[in-house]
């Protein structure tokens, strides 16, 4: 979300590039006399002639692009694309938190049926134990078929005791992920792991469904818009920049005249400048 944010902001930075840019300033000067050298030395006498002492000016200075090769206007649209990326990452880390609360999920109701299943697994076979030690007390069978037996009691209780451990394991993980307490309870609605499974019927369907939502491809796209742009926009730097400016002022004494006349005057212009670099 902050890097959507920060998108918008670039794309508002690339918009006012676009608009007038406009500035007013006001200089006052404390003025001494000007001195002349004369005969062409440093040395020689100087005349000297009385100035005004102040000079003041206000002014106003108005600049906005005027020809720029398309360069604003890309810098909008790749403004405008970041954008676009950044919403794709945030629906591509959405779609992943999504993505992992399901597979946790039915991690979870896989691990809680083979639990019910090797719990009757054990039942059985503590069951059959019994019988296989009543039997060897008799001499029907040997002790080998005893030891059998307890080992494989004793491999069906460890795996139980590992599929509980991976519940606490996927639980913890489950937790982390939507930001839970370690001590909080989860309780599971099993009838949701029992929806259906949509009929996918060829490969060219399978194949829209995943360009649709594949956020990377997406995101490459986005990728490849934007270089391009950006190399759109160097080569822009080999062309002419024209700017349409004026400037409008009131300045004291009035300089335009020599020697400087007692008078305030009022100036403006209006027109264009190109630079080639």
């Amino acid at each position: 979300n902050l890097n959507i944010e920060i998108a918008k902001t670039n794309k508002q930075q690339a918009f006012n590039e676009q608009i007038p840019e406009v500035e007013v300033k006001y200089v006052y000067d404390h003025l001494g006399n000007l001195h002349q050298f004369e005969n062409g030395g440093l040395k020689e006498h100087t005349t000297e002639y009385e100035l005004h002492d102040s000079k003041y000016q206000l002014a106003g200075e108005l600049k906005m692009p005027f020809f720029f090769v398309g360069k604003l206007r890309n810098e909008k649209k790749i403004a405008e694309l970041e954008i676009e990326f950044s919403k794709i990452n945030l629906d591509k880390a959405s779609s992943n938190l999504k993505l992992m609360v399901i597979s946790d999920y039915l991690k979870l109701i896989h691990l809680d049926e083979q639990i019910i299943l090797l719990n009757k697994t054990i039942e059985e076979d503590q069951a059959v134990n019994k019988q296989i030690i009543s039997l060897e007390k008799n001499g029907v069978v040997t002790e080998n078929e005893v030891l059998r037996s307890d080992l494989q009691l004793s491999n069906d209780e460890m795996q139980l005791i590992e599929l509980k451990n991976n519940v606490a394991i996927t639980e913890n993980h489950l937790k982390s992920i939507l930001f839970l307490e370690n001590n909080s309870n989860m309780i599971f609605e099993r009838s949701i792991a029992d929806m259906e499974i949509p009929n996918l019927s060829n490969y060219e369907e399978v194949y829209q469904i995943g360009t649709k939502r594949n956020f990377d491809l997406h995101k490459g796209e986005r990728e490849v818009e934007i270089k391009t742009l950006e190399i759109k926009n160097q080569k822009a730097n080999y062309y002419p920049v024209i700017n349409l400016h004026g400037e409008y002022a009131l300045s004291y004494p009035n300089y335009m005249f020599f020697p400087p006349e007692n008078f305030a005057y009022r100036f403006g212009f209006i027109g264009i400048d190109a630079t080639f670099s």
